[in-house]
């Protein structure tokens, strides 16, 4: 039972993280780390940076959109092309921000097959 109650703790923690941080612009985290194969948690967890990077780089964050947060589901190929991007939930204004800069960001290519398969279809999380 106790574990049932620390499961939504992690999906909270990196909002709570984020909210702590202050005034500096923290990257956006994907929801869906937690839910990584612990098979290859280092290749997917370097790859997610790679594409957080990316679109942080293309996002220009403002204090107007503190505490808010947006779900986006990006389809991407190996190459890290970005084929779709569609805003699932959150707070309208913010998402738009996000998707704008999913958008422009440089996706670097899937180090490998396998990696690809696990984000080629990625709901990615977002929180300012």
């Amino acid at each position: 039972m106790p574990s049932q109650r620390i499961k939504p703790l992690l999906l909270v923690l990196p909002f709570l993280l984020s909210a702590c941080a202050g005034d500096k612009q923290q990257p956006p985290l994907p929801e869906d780390i937690w839910g990584m194969s612990q098979a290859k948690p280092d290749k997917n967890a370097r790859y997610l940076l790679q594409i957080r990077q990316a679109v942080t780089e293309q996002f220009s964050g403002s204090q107007s959109y503190r505490g808010k947060s947006c779900t986006v589901r990006i389809f991407i190929q190996p190459d890290g092309m970005l084929l779709s991007a569609a805003i699932e939930k959150g707070d309208p204004e913010y998402c738009q921000a996000v998707l704008s800069a999913v958008s422009r960001a440089k996706i670097p290519p899937a180090p490998d097959k396998e990696t690809w398969h696990t984000f080629r279809n990625a709901s990615l999380g977002f929180a300012n």
